[in-house]
């Protein structure tokens, strides 16, 4: 989530820093997603031609909204403190040095400058960092030349309309999947100058992985920015999408439905719901060729009741929990889901012993497999699954009792004791 003030900060270093911290709230409510504060800087003697109209409106603004070096640096280190990501705009040569010498994290090219070839080269000599280009109204053959130019580098297109604000028949989303199609392995955005929810949900749901929105405070000074209030909002849709899309790249099997009325066939129970799994857990166990330590016990997590265990949850071993640090082992089955959580307390680090397993954790996600390890820390939510089934160690600190924090409606007695070793 790419924050842009643009010139909503008047001029005023003040108001810049209330929009911040305005913003660094809304944030906070949304940790699963990253947050960046986005600036511009415009080198005035350079980039306003001496005879341009000094009544033009462009003219006017940037040259009431101009702000010293130093309430720049201000507002930069201001958003860092905030907890943001800190992203800038030069729209002139002087300006690439100025983004370069203040240390920001990623360098953005606006729309009007995606075809200003003496900025790109500018750019390309003297910034090392990630780049994100606006589109706005190139054509494809000047988006081939800026991909091509920047081969090797970290660079994110995003799909904008140049439109403030952009009319809702002038959004062209699919063009979104257009860019990913024709730009294989380039994150693809939206820029977005347009006021309503759906667009953003909608750019999600359309592939989108970075969202970027102007934003101020009331008064707004315009229809195209986003007041808090309103960015919480789009934000809650942004969730709500992301969630229900659900993992990319692994089957994730669903419930499987009850079938009531066809339980015999030539006298046989065709299907029936298997509780008892621990032999099926063991054979696991022995494939790996892991021995447990004496004196552990295993249970049976069961996210949504025994008789889904197969479908949610994993078998876990607790091995030792000492003062300082705890082993466990964890065993899921083909196809086992283990829902999304959190710890408040524990840092744990995971190991694959035997088998495959697909981890979500923070905004990352990954395939692991024998020898691979993961670390979470306390408050970074994770999940996990797995194709053939995984047994793997947890290494951790103390477990501590009630430390787990889901984000699903899980049972409330979910642990079974079945085997001490």
């Amino acid at each position: 989530m790419v924050y842009e003030l643009a010139n909503n900060h008047g001029g005023d270093v003040n108001l810049g820093i209330r929009i911040i911290d305005e913003f660094a709230k809304v944030a906070e409510n949304f940790p699963q997603f990253d947050h960046c504060f986005k600036f511009q800087y415009r080198h005035i003697p350079a980039y306003i031609h001496p005879t341009a109209d000094p009544n033009d409106k462009y003219v006017k603004r940037f040259r009431e909204t101009d702000l010293s070096p130093t309430d720049r640096i201000t507002l930069k280190n201001h958003a860092f403190k905030r907890g943001f990501m800190t992203a800038c705009t030069p729209f002139d040569e002087k300006s690439v040095g100025d983004v370069v010498a203040h240390g920001y994290s990623i360098l953005k090219v606006g729309s009007p400058s995606f075809t200003d070839w003496p900025l790109w080269l500018e750019i390309l000599r003297y910034w090392q960092g990630p780049i994100i280009a606006s589109t706005g109204g190139a054509t494809e053959e000047e988006i081939d030349r800026v991909v091509d130019s920047c081969k090797g580098r970290d660079l994110t297109l995003m799909h904008c309309v140049s439109e403030y604000p952009a009319k809702n028949r002038n959004l062209q989303l699919e063009q979104i999947q257009w860019l990913k199609d024709k730009y294989p392995g380039i994150p693809v955005g939206y820029s977005c100058h347009f006021g309503g929810l759906n667009a953003v949900a909608s750019a999600t749901a359309a592939g989108a992985s970075v969202i970027e929105r102007h934003v101020c405070v009331l008064p707004k000074p315009n229809f195209y920015s986003v007041n808090p209030d309103e960015m919480a909002e789009e934000l809650r849709g942004v969730d709500i999408v992301t969630t229900a899309l659900g993992n990319k790249g692994i089957r994730v099997p669903g419930p499987r439905p009850t079938q009531f009325m066809r339980q015999n066939f030539k006298g046989v129970m065709w299907w029936k719901p298997q509780v008892d799994v621990v032999d099926e857990i063991m054979e696991l166990i022995k494939k790996a060729g892991v021995v447990i330590p004496k004196g552990s016990t295993m249970e049976l997590s069961h996210h949504h009741g025994i008789d889904k265990f197969k479908k949610y949850g994993a078998a876990v071993i607790t091995c030792f929990n000492m003062e300082d640090y705890a082993k466990k082992i964890l065993v899921m089955l083909p196809g086992q889901y283990h829902e999304e959580h959190k710890h408040l307390l524990k840092h744990e680090t995971f190991h694959v012993l035997y088998g495959d397993l697909f981890i979500t954790a923070g905004y990352k996600s990954g395939f692991m497999g024998p020898g691979d390890t993961w670390a979470v820390p306390p408050g970074e939510l994770h999940k996990f699954t797995t194709d053939k089934g995984c047994v793997f160690e947890e290494i951790s600190t103390h477990q501590h009792p009630n430390d787990s924090v889901y984000t699903a409606d899980i049972s409330t007695d979910r642990n079974t004791k079945v085997k001490e070793f």
